[in-house]
């Protein structure tokens, strides 16, 4: 899995790594007014696409695109800026550099003053200058998403990063990503799919940073180092990452039939897209507005935690029975306010939480092969696991199964939402 490739590799940039290849392999220009010059057939290294506000791309590409052709001067990377889109609020700038390239940038590279942050290729040298002019003046947040607790004056960045490489980011149990933010002091989040931007892919995910100046600039810099450090298996053609970039191809296709009409993101041609809570996106499930079915969820809870569930004449049970007045599910939200009471706290601060699922109900996180429980393991990061009819408690009955999940308390929390969700 992604998150677990950070064991298996080091900060070494001279190993072999994935190719970006164009279709035909000939030389082809992107049909944009800030191309810089031919898409060349030779391998490509590393690659970013960062977001820019509309009204700040002027701040990147100067007049009469001085600005652009000094930074390309000076970094010796690839930046391309898409043709904005109609109604779209971001452009995206695409910077990469060739794989030719690797040893020139690691001996004529400059840190710029900033002697902990030397950037390890050319791509990365021109992401952080261009995230340096967006950020010079943040008084625009078009299409940014603010939590009540970041300040609406915090710097913003905003990266793409394709889906099937974003767990080098989030880590075994969100390990990673929570290592990230203590390093840095940043926020750093992978927002739901529904803040994709058009210029995405439909498998790209949006890592949004906030914070002040320097604290921004330093999770990107750490962020922009681990996917660089561990690129992605399968690549794209370089056109239709710049296809995507200045089209409107991000729609969503027809949806799937399904039984549960409370996960609207299931999509006939790819699989399914499902919402993520805590701790990278930091909001509920957006729930379909379907009418709602009457249904219940068991947990268990050890013996010794019962009364943190009960409390004193029963005031917790209360106090969650009147707090539970999502219009939608109320047995969800009851579900995530008890979980951390009845829930086992391991000694690397994980939490496990076990579920006792109808069997005919078993097959909706399971999927067909197992693609819906994997899915799912490597979106939020969360250990989950459907145990056998041979490995059940035998208090449970003969329909009954067993759900555990495990992960970091706000990680854990999300795979609970989702699977109840399916429920």
């Amino acid at each position: 899995m992604d998150h677990d490739r950070s064991r298996r590799h080091k900060s070494n940039t001279s190993r072999k790594r994935p190719h970006f290849n164009s279709d035909d392999g000939k030389r082809k220009r992107l049909n944009s007014r800030h191309d810089d010059g031919t898409i060349s057939s030779e391998p490509i290294e590393t690659i970013y696409r960062i977001l820019c506000p509309v009204k700040k791309i002027g701040s990147v590409l100067g007049r009469g695109g001085d600005i652009v052709k000094a930074l390309r001067d000076t970094t010796k990377a690839k930046i391309r800026v898409a043709d904005s889109i109609p109604g779209a609020d971001e452009r995206v700038i695409i910077i990469f550099n060739y794989s030719s390239q690797t040893e020139e940038a690691a001996q004529n590279i400059s840190t710029d003053g900033f002697e902990d942050m030397k950037p390890h290729c050319f791509a990365q040298d021109a992401l952080l200058k261009i995230h340096d002019k967006i950020a010079a003046d943040e008084d625009l947040h078009a299409g940014i998403v603010h939590e009540k607790s970041e300040n609406v004056d915090d710097v913003i960045a905003r990266i793409l990063v394709p889906g099937n490489q974003v767990g080098c980011l989030l880590g075994k149990g969100g390990s990673i990503i929570q290592q990230l933010r203590n390093d840095t002091g940043a926020g750093i989040r992978v927002l739901p799919s529904e803040n994709l931007p058009q210029c995405a892919l439909k498998s790209d995910e949006l890592v949004q940073i906030s914070g002040s100046s320097s604290l921004v600039r330093k999770a990107l810099y750490e962020i922009s180092t681990r996917l660089h450090q561990h690129p992605r298996k399968d690549n794209p053609p370089l056109e239709e990452i710049i296809d995507a970039s200045t089209q409107r191809k991000h729609q969503a296709p027809p949806q799937l039939p399904h039984a549960n009409p409370m996960l609207p993101h299931l999509h006939v041609d790819h699989s399914p897209q499902i919402p993520l809570l805590d701790p990278y996106r930091n909001r509920p499930l957006q729930y379909h507005s379907a009418e709602a079915e009457e249904f219940s969820i068991k947990i268990l809870c050890a013996s010794e935690h019962i009364g943190q569930v009960i409390g004193k004449s029963g005031g917790n049970v209360r106090q969650v029975e009147q707090q539970t007045d999502d219009p939608v599910s109320p047995t969800i939200e009851a579900l995530i306010l008890l979980h951390s009471k009845v829930s086992t706290l391991a000694e690397n601060h994980h939490l496990t939480t076990r579920l006792v699922v109808p069997s005919n109900k078993v097959g909706c996180i399971i999927g067909e092969g197992g693609k819906v429980i994997t899915e799912m393991r490597r979106r939020t990061g969360a250990e989950i696991r459907v145990y056998s009819k041979a490995d059940k408690p035998k208090y449970l009955s003969f329909d009954e199964e067993l759900v555990q999940v495990a992960g970091l308390p706000a990680i854990e929390r999300g795979a609970l939402t989702e699977i109840a969700s399916r429920l």
